[in-house]
C-alpha cells in the first residue's frame, strides 16, 4: 500500500493509506497536517474530527477519531467546542483529558485540495467538468459507456 499502518504515533486505516497513494499525498505531509493543523472542527460523522493545514496553495484535510475499542468515554469538557473527543494537547486550546491519555487516534481518510495533477481525484474532476460542458447526446453516450464499462463520467 505504500504507507505504514502505525505512523507518527497514530493508526492509519487501509482506506486512508489507499487514499494517500491515489491522491499522490505523502504520509509525512498528512501526518504534519494532523499533528499541527491550522484549524480543526467536528467532523460530519459522530466522533470524528476534521483537521486542515495549508501547504502553499494546497489544503490538506485529515479525518480522524479516537479509538473507542478501549472503552474510553469522550471528553466532557470539550462538548462546548462541538468536539466528540480531544487529543490531550493544550496548544490546541483543548482541555486535557485525563481519562483519554492512553487512547490512540485513528486516521480514517485524507485528501488535498486542489487535487495534485495526475491523481485519481484530478482525473475525476476533469472528467466531471467535461461531462458538465457536454450537450444532451454527449451525456447520453457517456452514461451508456458508464453503464456498459463501469466507468465514471
Amino acid at each position: 500500500m505504500g504507507g505504514q499502518t502505525y505512523y507518527g504515533g497514530y493508526i492509519w486505516t487501509n482506506h486512508a493509506l489507499q487514499r494517500l497513494k491515489e491522491r499522490g499525498l505523502s504520509q509525512e505531509m498528512a501526518w504534519e497536517a494532523f499533528e499541527h493543523p491550522d484549524r480543526f472542527f467536528k467532523g460530519k460523522q459522530s466522533g470524528t474530527v476534521e483537521y486542515q493545514k495549508k501547504f502553499g496553495s494546497s489544503k490538506v484535510t485529515i479525518i480522524a477519531r479516537q479509538n473507542e475499542s478501549r472503552g474510553l468515554a469522550s471528553c466532557r469538557n470539550n462538548e462546548s467546542r462541538g468536539l466528540a473527543s480531544c487529543r490531550n494537547n493544550e496548544s490546541r486550546g483543548l482541555a486535557s483529558c485525563r481519562n483519554n491519555e492512553k487512547a490512540e487516534w485513528i486516521v480514517l481518510s485524507c485528501w488535498i485540495d486542489p487535487p495534485l495533477p495526475g491523481s485519481i481525484d484530478d482525473k475525476k474532476k476533469k472528467a466531471y467538468q467535461k461531462y458538465i460542458k457536454t450537450g444532451f447526446w454527449g451525456k447520453f453516450w457517456i452514461e451508456i459507456k458508464c453503464q456498459l464499462f463501469g466507468q465514471e463520467y
